[in-house]
């Protein structure tokens, strides 16, 4: 199982882990600017995460003086952790959808078996008095004991393993025991609740295309800080100095083209959208530092350029998850499970992990594939082979004025005959606004002829592109 086997220390450092910092900053700001719906979840849930770190220091002065806040100031981080704690301790049945059978644990599933296993050790207790010289119940009662002393944070896998190996003892004790030592309705209990808990694993290996690809969101938003300082923050320093943030402007895309262009094929849609989320911050910044346009404006266009390449992106990895996508259906039609043999279940699960790994590595060489190939391939046209925009020949049409308004007008403002023309006369001032605003005959010849012209310079492109050799070699330097 892919499962850390130090949740406790992995917690205890989160609070320093700039990355997890990163990545709740990425996602916040995401669902500011691009899900108003969930934009007040995904701060709250960040006040939330915060309220943990305060938890944390709160037994330590030393460190809770670092933040130089209040207690009244903390008492908002206080409640949202109250509440926390208690939906976490009332165990309420989650949503699998949203669950990792491997990584997440699932209080709701541990106080069942915990109860379970209380009962057993009650039970094993009082055999071990009466068999003192029976190896098998103080082998029950050292994994009980082991169990018990897990951490509510283990993810289920964990769990799962150390009750089957319960399991397996106490199947031990049952083949020997008589009927006034059995533990039978005991291990019935804890086969049903293997047998459930193998069947939550399938529903989190219908997830792991969808975990993969949260993986290389995770690892875009990471990048958070540093696009903020290059974005944002140097922007901003130099921002009172004209020609300077020109010249960044120029240095700054250099690296943001090399940041898009080295990104995987996994990755390029979501550093993208981390860029966009950006350019939508920018324009808030514009309104107070009208200077942060260039930086604002460049991103757009920049955005806009490289944008033309996710559909096909997009499109690509959705053929190979496809693909794959059946593999993994077939895998999952195999292991449905119906079988009520522990050891069984163990055996399907292993060869099943074995086909489930081969599946997901394929796809995540093909979310790790480079973009250089498809940044190079040629451009798109115009599907309906035109460039000249409808705006441009749209007709103006004379509309029919009110003769009832014109007569107020001259009836009851004073000296009306001699104001301008232009009021008085409305009629021709709105044929004159008509000729004025329609564009020449030749200006849409011109339009057209400028489009023709940049798909002659794209297919000669094309032709040389085809002519040039993609090495250079002694035999072709010179050509």
């Amino acid at each position: 199982y892919e499962i850390s086997t130090d949740d406790e220390r992995q917690e205890s450092t989160r609070s320093e882990d700039p990355r997890s910092l990163a990545q709740a900053l990425a996602s916040c700001q995401h669902c500011i600017f691009y899900q108003d719906d969930d934009a007040s979840k995904s701060i709250t849930g960040f006040l939330e995460s915060t309220s943990d770190e305060f938890a944390k220091d709160w037994e330590d002065d030393s460190c809770l003086a670092t933040y130089n806040l209040s207690t009244k100031t903390l008492l908002p981080a206080v409640i949202f952790q109250l509440d926390k704690q208690t939906q976490k301790l009332q165990g309420l049945p989650q949503k699998q959808e949203n669950c990792n059978f491997y990584t997440h644990p699932n209080l709701h599933e541990s106080q069942k078996l915990v109860v379970l296993v209380r009962q057993i050790k009650i039970r094993f207790e009082n055999i071990s008095e009466l068999w003192p010289e029976h190896a098998t119940p103080h082998d029950v009662l050292r994994i009980v004991t082991e169990l018990l002393a897990m951490p509510n944070s283990a993810p289920t896998a964990k769990l799962l393993t150390k009750a089957e190996q319960l399991h397996g003892f106490v199947h031990e004790w049952q083949v020997v025991a008589s009927r006034e030592f059995s533990a039978a309705s005991l291990y019935d209990q804890l086969t049903t609740i293997l047998i459930d808990w193998r069947r939550l694993e399938l529903l989190t290996w219908a997830q792991l295309f969808d975990m993969e690809e949260k993986k290389c969101k995770e690892d875009v938003d990471s990048w958070w800080f540093v696009a903020y300082e290059v974005v944002v923050a140097t922007p901003l320093s130099i921002a009172d100095s004209s020609d300077e943030l020109q010249a960044y402007t120029e240095q700054c895309f250099v690296a943001l083209q090399e940041f898009l262009q080295t990104a995987s094929m996994g990755q390029f849609s979501q550093r993208l959208q981390l860029l966009n989320n950006f350019r939508q911050y920018l324009k808030l910044v514009e309104q107070v530092m009208p200077k942060m346009a260039v930086i604002r404006i460049s991103l757009s266009n920049f955005l806009s350029f490289f944008g033309r390449f996710e559909k096909t992106v997009g499109e690509s990895l959705q053929k190979s998850r496809a693909s794959l996508e059946t593999e993994i259906k077939d895998v999952l039609l195999l292991a449905s499970w119906k079988d009520t043999n522990i050891n069984a279940l163990r055996e399907s699960a292993k060869r099943s992990h074995h086909k489930l790994f081969k599946i997901v590595r394929k796809f995540r060489a093909s979310l790790a594939q480079p973009l250089d190939q498809l940044l190079t391939q040629d451009f798109a046209h115009n599907p309906d082979g035109s460039g000249v925009p409808g705006c441009l020949v749209q007709q103006l049409s004379m509309h029919h004025l009110d003769d009832q308004a014109a007569r107020c007008c001259h009836d009851y403002l004073q000296n009306w005959s001699e104001r301008p023309s232009r009021l008085t006369n409305v009629d021709t001032t709105i044929k004159n606004m008509i000729q004025m605003s329609q564009l020449p005959s030749h200006t849409n010849d011109a339009l057209t002829y400028l489009c023709k012209f940049a798909d002659d310079v794209v297919d000669s492109m094309k032709i040389l592109k085809d002519e040039t050799p993609s090495t250079s070699t002694a035999e072709n330097e010179d050509l």
